[in-house]
C-alpha cells in the first residue's frame, strides 16, 4: 500500500500546488481529524468568508486519494478547481507562490469550518 506516499497529477505548472498539498497532507493530526470526518460536524455553510464546506470536503476527497486509495497518483482537479472558485488567480494552469496558495488554503479551511 502506497497509504501518504501518493503524489499529485501535474495539472499545467502546478508543482507550487502539490508541494504544498504534500506539505499539508503529511500534517498527520490535521490529515487523522480529516480521515476520521470529524470535520463533517464542523463544517459551516453559512459563512461567507468560506466556501460553504466545499473546499473542506475536497480536501477530504484528496487526503482518501493519498491515503486510502491504492493509486500512486493522486487527482488534484476538484481541490485545484474549488480554490479557483474563490481566488481567482488559481483557475488556469500558470505557476504561483506556494506560501499564497497555502495561506488562502488556510484561511478558508478555517472558516469552512468555522
Amino acid at each position: 500500500a502506497n497509504h501518504g506516499l501518493t503524489g499529485s497529477h501535474n495539472l499545467g505548472n502546478t508543482c507550487f500546488m502539490n508541494s504544498s498539498i504534500q506539505c499539508m497532507s503529511n500534517s498527520i493530526d490535521l490529515t487523522a481529524y480529516f480521515l476520521s470526518k470529524q470535520f463533517e460536524k464542523e463544517i459551516n455553510t453559512s459563512n461567507k468568508l468560506g466556501l460553504g464546506g466545499r473546499l473542506a470536503k475536497a480536501w477530504y476527497n484528496l487526503l482518501c486519494e493519498f491515503w486510502l486509495g491504492n493509486s500512486r497518483v493522486g487527482d488534484a482537479s476538484e481541490f485545484k478547481s474549488t480554490i479557483a472558485k474563490r481566488a481567482r488567480q488559481f483557475a488556469g494552469f500558470s505557476q504561483h507562490d506556494s506560501h499564497e496558495l497555502m495561506t488562502f488554503f488556510l484561511d478558508t479551511l478555517n472558516e469552512d469550518l468555522n
